[in-house]
């Protein structure tokens, strides 16, 4: 201080020797020094009122600073006196609380904070005033519009002061975050705690295996009852020690479980199963039944096998006697089917002796005019051609089933068994009121083709029976055309009942009647036999139908 006053001396008596001298001759010395003395005193006061003027602005321009720095700072700030009133509070907590600060300069910092947690800010102001440290303290505030708010106030510990700074800031976010994370964690262990309990006690042994060491990292208690060996066995087990456990013949897939899991993997399967057998602790030889998949690190580089192993023992018991009894019941069905195509004759034969007998006893009793017995005979040969019907076409399905139906190509006219076929079922249509018509779409009288006469002959007479059968009123129309290519398509439509959309998948099945009402007759072989012919012609046939409205069926075949 000293100091720099003997600098500001200095300097006013340096100022006062530039000024313009006074006369002062006329006074004494006396009157000289003192003259002097208040000159040099008034440089002195006009150099101290520079000063302070410019101190003054200093002072206001950091007044303006820190006024700029509280107002805009990034958090809240409050000035709080010792009964909580708020006394300055910026804008940032202002827009934090969406209010005017106007509204709540003067008012209780309780007022704001949520009752909940009107003690706990008590207990952390109290500490404030006691100068004790206190780092930060979370509550929730109301904010208008945004409803109750979680802030944290961090304030500067000042014991026995009227005022106290506090910086408030919005953790709102943060708070939902952790709480979030915190449902989600809970979540977590609890789902990890039931998926434990599931692996725990499930009858399927688990197990996690490292990649590049091999080392079990975890296998479920199921292993005992599988394998015989404990989880404790299981973990101070070598590779070697583990593929022995595998019988030889399944040991070089289990080494290349890792390959076999990527090449599954590219192929866009998250998964792989494979079945082998194992040999227990006990020497018991058990079927395991494998899903294994892989687990990859966050660089996407595989590190850990996780499988599912199922003891499925009693299933391969189970497989391999289904397996043997269904073998048995195929060799039965040939059997059976042998069987019937060998009786074809032996069947046949009696068959016909009745109804060429009926035939000479019609001739008899129409030249008597016995009409009454003429009638009885009538049925007799009518149901005789429909038992002889339906014994050909059993004996047909036999033979195909029974592998002992061959083609046997020959040349024939297919146009003059078209007319067979007109001349066998005109009647038949005829006595339900039906027309039958051979639509010729060929413009020849004769038509040579090469194939298999008797299937083709029974592909026709049994799309044509179909047709009449399922038909009550309307007409039946066949025919054939040439088409290019060396092919001869057979079509047949009817106005008859139709098939639903449903069915039309089906009718081709054996022993299959789509349409059974009590005054249909037959055993549903027909379409199938037509079906198994064609296919061996090396065929095609389709089927459109609408119900009520009626069905056309067409095949084609080479010629």
């Amino acid at each position: 201080m000293e100091s720099d006053f003997k600098d500001l001396r200095a300097k006013a008596i340096e100022a006062l020797s530039t000024k313009k001298n006074i006369d002062n001759k006329q006074w004494g010395d006396d009157v000289k020094r003192l003259i002097d003395e208040l000159s040099i005193h008034q440089i002195e006061l006009e150099y101290q009122n520079e000063e302070l003027i410019r101190a003054q602005s200093e002072i206001q321009k950091k007044s303006d600073e820190y006024a700029d720095l509280f107002d805009n700072a990034p958090v809240g700030h409050l000035i709080l006196d010792r009964k909580h009133i708020i006394i300055r509070a910026n804008n940032t907590f202002a827009a934090l609380l969406l209010m005017e600060i106007d509204d709540i300069i003067g008012k209780s910092i309780e007022q704001f904070i949520s009752p909940l947690f009107t003690d706990t800010f008590h207990h952390y102001f109290k500490l404030l005033q006691k100068g004790e440290p206190s780092a930060q303290v979370d509550l929730k505030m109301h904010s208008y519009r945004r409803g109750y708010i979680y802030v944290r106030l961090d304030g500067t510990s000042q014991k026995n002061a009227c005022f106290h700074r506090i910086a408030v800031t919005d953790i709102h976010l943060q708070k939902q975050l952790e709480d979030r994370l915190r449902k989600e964690t809970e979540k977590l262990i609890k789902s990890e705690t039931m998926f434990r309990q599931v692996v725990e006690r499930s009858t399927e042994v688990f197990y996690y295996q490292r990649i590049n060491t091999k080392i079990l990292d975890y296998i479920s208690p199921a292993c005992k009852e599988v394998f015989g060996y404990s989880q404790d066995e299981f973990y101070g087990m070598t590779t070697g020690d583990i593929i022995a456990i595998i019988l030889p013949s399944y040991r070089e897939e289990y080494v290349n479980l890792v390959n076999l899991i990527l090449e599954a993997e590219i192929k866009g399967q998250t998964n792989i199963i494979r079945e082998f057998e194992i040999c227990t602790k006990t020497g018991e030889v058990k079927w395991i039944r494998g899903t294994y998949s892989m687990l990859r690190d966050s660089q996407d580089q595989p590190y850990q096998i996780i499988a599912s192993l199922h003891d499925i023992s009693s299933d391969k018991k189970y497989e391999n006697l289904l397996i043997s009894a269904k073998e048995r019941a195929e060799e039965r069905d040939m059997q059976k089917s042998r069987f019937l195509a060998n009786m074809s004759h032996e069947i046949r034969n009696p068959l016909n002796a009745i109804i060429g007998f009926s035939d000479i006893m019609k001739d008899e009793f129409i030249e008597k005019k016995d009409d009454e017995n003429l009638n009885y005979v009538e049925i007799i040969q009518k149901n005789g051609y429909d038992l002889l019907s339906m014994i050909n076409d059993l004996i047909d399905i036999s033979k195909i089933e029974a592998d002992q139906a061959s083609v046997k190509l020959s040349s024939f006219d297919i146009m003059q068994m078209m007319k067979d076929t007109y001349n066998t079922f005109v009647l038949a249509a005829r006595e339900k009121g039906l027309k039958l018509i051979f639509a010729n779409n060929t413009d020849e009288k004769s038509v040579m083709i090469t194939s298999d006469k008797d299937k083709i002959r029974s592909c026709i007479n049994n799309l044509v029976k179909n047709s009449i059968k399922y038909t009550n009123k309307g007409s039946v129309t066949f025919g054939i055309s040439l088409e290019k290519h060396g092919l001869l398509r057979f079509h047949v439509s009817d106005t008859g009942i139709g098939i639903s959309k449903d069915k039309i998948n089906v009718i081709f099945d054996r022993f299959s009647q789509v349409n059974i009402t009590a005054s249909e007759e037959g055993v549903g072989l027909g379409l199938s036999i037509v079906k198994c012919f064609i296919d061996m012609l090396g065929g095609t046939i389709k089927v459109s139908s609408e119900i009520g409205k009626g069905s056309t069926f067409e095949f084609e075949v080479a010629r």
